[in-house]
C-alpha cells in the first residue's frame, strides 16, 4: 500500500512537524538508523548541523548510554560553515583542501565568534589556508573525541551526520579515536532513516 500509516519526526524542529503522529529522540533514531545500516558497530557518532552526540550500543543494539555535547556550537556543522565564509572557500571544498596541509595549525578557541577572530588572524599572517583548514577539522575532531572517550567508545564506529561528507574532519576524527570509523552512503540522512524505522514499530 502506498497509505503511510504513521509519521515520527525528530530533530530541532520535531515538535514543529503537524504531520507527524508522534516524535522521537534524536539520540533514538540515530541508533536505529546505525544499527539498521550496519548491525556490527559498537556505536555511532552523528554530527550534525547543530550538535554532536555519540551512542554506545549493547550487542543486541539498543542504545547502552550516550554523550551530547554541550549548546556551544562548536564541532558541528555551524561551526564549519562560519570557518569556511572566514577562509572564503566553499564548504563542499574544506575537506579537499586541508588533506593538502603540510604545516600543523593550532585553532584553540571553542566559541565560534572567538575561533572565526583567530582564524582571521591567521589569514593575515598569510598563514596557507590549507594548513589552517586542517587545524579547524582539527578543532572539531577533538571535541568530537572527548564525547566518545567519555562512553570508552571503541571497535566499529558508524560516522552520521552531513560533517561526515568532509574527508577533512573524517581523517583528522579517525586519527584521534581507536576505534574503526565506517561513513555510509549518505550520512546525512541516518537519523531520518531512524525516525523511519521508529514509525514502522509504532504502526
Amino acid at each position: 500500500s502506498d497509505k503511510v500509516e504513521q509519521v515520527v519526526s525528530t530533530g530541532p524542529g520535531a515538535k514543529e512537524a503537524k504531520i507527524a503522529q508522534s516524535h522521537a529522540t534524536e539520540v533514538i533514531c540515530l541508533g536505529k538508523g546505525s544499527w539498521y545500516l550496519n548491525p556490527n558497530i559498537n556505536g555511532a557518532i552523528d554530527i550534525g548541523a547543530e550538535s554532536c552526540r555519540v551512542v554506545k550500543f549493547e550487542e543486541n543494539g539498543t542504545v547502552h548510554d550516550f554523550a551530547l555535547n554541550d549548546k556551544c556550537a562548536s564541532g558541528t556543522g555551524i561551526f564549519l560553515n562560519a570557518m569556511a565564509k572566514a577562509l572564503e572557500v566553499k564548504l563542499e571544498d574544506m575537506g579537499e583542501l586541508s588533506l593538502k596541509s603540510t604545516e600543523e595549525i593550532n585553532i584553540t578557541s571553542t566559541c565560534v565568534v572567538f575561533a572565526e577572530s583567530e582564524v582571521v588572524s591567521q589569514i593575515h599572517r598569510r598563514v596557507n589556508k590549507n594548513d589552517i583548514l586542517r587545524g579547524i577539522h582539527n578543532s572539531i575532531a577533538s571535541r568530537v573525541r572527548g564525547l566518545a572517550n567519555r562512553l570508552q567508545l571503541e571497535g566499529n564506529i558508524l560516522l552520521a551526520g552531513g560533517v561526515a561528507l568532509n574527508v577533512g574532519v573524517v581523517n583528522c576524527l579517525q586519527e584521534m579515536i581507536t576505534g574503526k570509523l565506517i561513513v555510509p552512503e549518505d550520512p546525512q540522512i541516518v537519523g531520518a532513516l531512524g525516525a523511519a524505522i521508529v514509525a514502522k514499530e509504532r504502526v
